[in-house]
């Protein structure tokens, strides 16, 4: 498929591609000891995401563009290598920062969250807000459609996907809820502004 649209592009024929496929990294290694950004992959994400690698859903895809976070690059790393293509990092598509606070429970943890989705204008304690995190997440979607180059896959992270996602089908009021459902390696697919698979599935 990805040869398809390199010969399509020679012809001036560029229907193909604005397709992004969207993937959120494979699960990670909880480390109080790091920063978030820097955790790494579990031997069971790692092991996910090579499933969903092999089953041929990315085999159109041309590029990989990833999060700078490393749970994102190694994701990319993993579906890059099965592709046989080099990944860019992109920190547009980093989380929704979270500052410096360390490791909360679960439970606070999901609390926040509900409060930035719920306030998108605010920051909520030291967080980036939401209204400020996705404006810069569709600033990198905007520049990759603007190379109209073939299918990409964006490797990103859960709350960032989520608003973006929920963004598109209309549904911000219930991205918290959205959110709840999301899985490690869950991916979505849209052509322009048209969601042809939901993230959250």
């Amino acid at each position: 498929m990805a040869d398809l649209a390199r010969r399509l592009r020679l012809l001036g024929v560029y229907w193909l591609l604005t397709r992004l496929f969207f993937l959120r990294h494979a699960e990670t290694e909880i480390d109080a000891s790091r920063p978030v950004s820097e955790w790494l992959l579990t031997q069971r994400g790692e092991d996910a995401c090579r499933a969903l690698a092999d089953s041929a859903v990315f085999d159109e895809v041309a590029r990989v563009i990833t999060s700078n976070e490393m749970k994102a690059v190694l994701t990319g790393e993993i579906v890059a290598e099965r592709l046989g293509c080099e990944i860019v990092k992109c920190k547009k598509f980093r989380e929704l920062d979270r500052g410096k606070s360390p490791v909360l429970a679960r439970e606070e943890y999901e609390a926040r969250v509900r409060r930035a989705m719920a306030l998108p204008d605010q920051r909520v304690e030291d967080w980036e807000s939401a209204e400020h995190a996705i404006a810069r997440f569709k600033t990198g979607i905007e520049k990759v459609e603007s190379e109209k180059q073939e299918a990409t896959l964006i490797v990103s992270h859960g709350i960032i996907l989520t608003l973006y996602f929920s963004e598109l089908k209309n549904e911000s009021k219930n991205a918290f809820e959205r959110w709840s459902q999301l899985a490690f390696c869950a991916w979505g697919l849209t052509e322009g502004s048209t969601v042809l698979r939901d993230i959250i599935d």
